[in-house]
């Protein structure tokens, strides 16, 4: 159960560095290679910031960082994706 917290915790300072990373990234027109790169950025300063943290006066652990953060990460991207699909135009019916 305190895995699944970790996670849903993880959330929110994902969420966060990806809307950061989108922001800088914002003037390139990349398409889905520029959500894929804002995200996985976005989960390697997780990585860091959190391998810090869950270090616990030991080791610095950014592995178990990844751990923790890779899902979230991947659902940002999934719906990022799926978001961008979202917006292409489709063609009018009868064309």
């Amino acid at each position: 159960m305190a895995v699944v917290a970790q996670m849903v915790g993880g959330l929110v300072p994902t969420f966060f560095l990806r809307a950061l990373m989108l922001w800088l990234l914002k003037s390139w027109d990349g398409g889905a290679r520029k959500l894929v790169l804002a995200n996985a950025v976005s989960l390697l300063i997780a990585a860091l910031v959190g391998g810090m943290g869950l270090a616990d006066e030991g080791a610095f652990a950014p592995l178990k960082a990844v751990s923790v953060y890779a899902i979230p990460q991947a659902l940002w991207l999934a719906f990022d994706l799926l978001r961008l699909r979202g917006k292409r135009p489709e063609l009018a019916p009868g064309r």
